[in-house]
């Protein structure tokens, strides 16, 4: 009974990762990764029912080896947000602070997760400035977000065209914007990120450092 109720309680879990993972927009290959290791403890499963001589051992493999890989999966996701995020704007996506179209290969494409909204920017300068000023830029564009309540910022850096979180970057300001670099270039010295985030309107809430978790 103990091995039923768990296995049940484990697939409710893998379920409950799955409309989570969507939700969130994490990419759609960690979906399918705990799709398939929800349904291979459900067959699993069935398979200890008919054959009784092997009920116990077969639940104890599912369960312990099922747990294994969704708590790895969660680990990897968390550790590795950065990659993980499906950073992909949709058809028609606008910059909410200059409202051009937003396309996937820009070399600045950032992103801002706000009350579970992710927005995106053509450059990490227009994110910098919406979090100056979110609620003109939230009225102005009739933005979906109620709580200025920020759960992620990534930007791609110049350098390296990689998305990192934006506490994993340099900050530089050049010509008057600001811009992330991996590396930054010689005798350029960035600004810190603490230096930054004063600029930010007094009512954002930010809590990026939680992985989305």
């Amino acid at each position: 009974m103990i091995l039923i109720v768990s296995s049940r309680f484990l697939e409710l879990i893998g379920i409950i990762m799955i409309i989570f993972f969507a939700i969130k927009r994490y990419k759609a290959k960690y979906i399918y990764y705990t799709t398939l290791i929800v349904l291979i403890s459900i067959s699993i499963s069935a398979i200890a029912i008919f054959i009784r001589d092997y009920f116990v051992p077969l639940s104890i493999t599912s369960t312990v080896v099922s747990s294994a890989l969704l708590a790895w999966l969660i680990i990897y996701v968390i550790k590795h947000r950065e990659s993980t995020l499906d950073i992909k704007p949709e058809e028609g996506e606008r910059c909410p602070v200059c409202t051009a179209f937003i396309k996937e290969d820009l070399p600045e494409l950032s992103t801002l997760t706000m009350d579970e909204v992710m927005l995106f920017f053509d450059s990490v300068d227009h994110l910098i400035k919406f979090l100056e000023d979110p609620v003109f830029y939230i009225k102005q564009r009739k933005l979906p977000i109620r709580k200025l309540t920020v759960e992620s910022i990534i930007v791609r850096a110049k350098d390296s065209g990689r998305f990192r979180e934006i506490t994993n970057v340099k900050l530089v300001e050049e010509e008057g914007r600001i811009v992330a670099y991996e590396k930054v270039p010689e005798d350029v010295s960035p600004t810190p990120y603490e230096e930054i985030t004063k600029r930010y309107n007094s009512n954002v809430r930010i809590e990026i450092d939680k992985g989305g978790f």
